[in-house]
């Protein structure tokens, strides 16, 4: 990707971040100029294809996912999506396989491979179910232990809340 941005390290390093080295995803980043994926027609092709190439559960875990906005572990999209572990756990382990969530190194925590497909996925989700979603992940999120000492898990049962539309967030 060097020599695609006039050899500028730090261009290339966002350029494979954002596109994750995908050549479609490449070229109309590129073309397009963009910084933000998927700003073109392609690009929001691409990823509502590999969206279709999940089974229904794989795509219940990647909105479960989405709606926890960022980097979380298999035991929160559990409790977010109320499916067993057993099944979240396969389900992860085809994700994974298929280059659409990648795990974190030295912990328990799980992304998107690609933001965009993150919010894709999350923008395909009706209202209704991101709020469902939302609830469920703030009341997964409140009632670990720790959840009123510590100030971002606090914050983040907030969001959550908010994100819900729920009247709880107040005290949070």
């Amino acid at each position: 990707l060097l020599p695609l941005v006039g050899g500028d390290e730090n261009a290339a390093r966002r350029l494979r971040e954002k596109t994750g080295g995908v050549p479609l995803l490449v070229n109309e980043a590129l073309t397009a100029d963009v910084d933000d994926l998927p700003a073109t027609p392609g690009m929001a092709r691409y990823m509502e294809a590999r969206l279709l190439e999940i089974d229904d559960l794989g795509r219940q875990i990647l909105t479960a996912a989405a709606a926890l906005n960022g980097i979380w572990e298999a035991t929160l999209v559990r409790e977010t999506r109320g499916r067993s572990e057993e099944e979240v756990v396969e389900a992860v382990e085809e994700l994974v396989a298929a280059g659409l969530l990648r795990e974190i190194p030295e912990s328990e925590g799980l992304s998107f491979t690609l933001d965009a497909l993150e919010r894709v996925t999350y923008e395909t989700t009706s209202m209704v179910r991101r709020r469902l979603l939302h609830r469920r992940a703030a009341r997964a999120l409140a009632e670990r232990g720790y959840a009123l000492s510590d100030v971002r898990l606090a914050a983040a049962v907030a969001g959550q809340y908010r994100a819900a539309g729920d009247p709880e967030a107040a005290p949070w």
